[in-house]
């Protein structure tokens, strides 16, 4: 899994104890990765779960699966000059990160494909039902794909779940992130990670 990931050994490890951590507790809610790449972090999760025989809890994987989205510096001055958008070696296809799944005997009913820029997809009413999140992973890599997805599911991390941030340097601390996309939100467990 570690070369299907950007996140290299040390931090899969660190996802796998949280994911442990979270079924052992019984913490609620499934697990969801925002900005996948090719797939390792969502396709461990589910890993974890098939070793634990969770069966109730859904990993989802939502990205462009067409790269970074140019950044909007009017909107989003924090991403001004962010070239992203330039690495086609981020665009990988939804049915390659299938795949990747399937390699692994792991691509099922349980794990769920979110395609589209963030301020789209995940408004969709299929996303906004999912009940509550266990684990939300933030890999965007830009300001805007983070608060996007902050301000569109922060609000479904269960009491007691963790929020992940992917460690870009321009994002800054995650609590004060966390504050500037819902400064009233009540304070949940937040762990940045590079």
């Amino acid at each position: 899994v570690v070369a299907r990931s950007m996140v290299g050994k040390e931090g899969l490890d660190t996802l796998q104890r949280w994911v442990e951590l979270l079924l052992r507790e019984g913490v609620e809610g499934d697990f969801m990765e925002t900005g996948v790449w090719q797939g390792g972090s969502c396709i461990l999760m589910r890993a974890v779960l098939k070793a634990y025989r969770d069966t109730s809890r859904k990993i989802w994987v939502a990205d462009s699966f067409q790269g970074c989205p140019p950044p909007d510096e009017e909107q989003y001055p924090q991403d001004r000059g962010d070239q992203h958008h330039t690495y086609t070696n981020l665009a990988v296809p939804l049915l390659k990160v299938a795949s990747n799944f399937d390699d692994f005997g792991l691509l099922d009913s349980q794990v769920e494909f979110v395609p589209g820029w963030f301020h789209d997809s995940l408004q969709t009413s299929r996303v906004q039902d999912i009940g509550s999140l266990a684990l939300l992973r933030l890999d965007g890599d830009l300001y805007a794909s983070t608060i996007v997805v902050l301000r569109s599911l922060y609000y479904k991390v269960s009491v007691g779940g963790v929020v992940a941030e992917g460690g870009q340097p321009q994002l800054g601390d995650g609590a004060a992130l966390r504050h500037q996309a819902m400064p009233s939100a009540p304070t949940r467990s937040w762990s940045c990670r590079p």
